[in-house]
């Protein structure tokens, strides 16, 4: 089975209107499943295209905001689906950079017609404990 018709058909069947919100702190807590491995932006982007997420680029990397861009093959097949998502990712990112910064995070997407940007702004306020 096609890992699109999973992620596009089959966990929106079973999780409802929740699927988002599942998908989100599912992607958050999947990273903490590879700190050993995911130390830096490189090492990133290397595990976002092993693992069939797409091809990520680092657009902007600041104090106060990263943003990020995935595009691909996979992510404009997924991106015809009825109800595209990158819910999964967006956690993912957004605890990379929760992690490195040690800052709580806020993320967002936009879906293009080709690619997906998926913006994080850092609360340097809030540390994380």
């Amino acid at each position: 089975m096609n890992n699109n018709i999973l992620r596009d058909v089959v966990l929106p069947d079973i999780l409802g209107n929740d699927t988002k919100e599942i998908l989100y702190w599912e992607g958050k807590k999947l990273f903490t499943n590879f700190l050993d491995e995911i130390q830096n932006e490189e090492e990133l982007i290397n595990f976002f295209e092993n693992s069939g997420f797409g091809q990520l680029e680092v657009k902007k990397s600041a104090t106060k905001h990263f943003e990020f861009i995935l595009s691909g093959d996979i992510v404009i097949s997924r991106l015809q689906a009825e109800h595209p998502e990158f819910d999964l990712e967006t956690g993912f990112l957004c605890e990379f950079v929760q992690t490195i910064t040690n800052s709580y995070c806020i993320s967002s997407i936009n879906l293009k017609s080709k690619s997906v940007v998926i913006s994080i702004d850092i609360d340097h306020k809030s540390e994380v404990k």
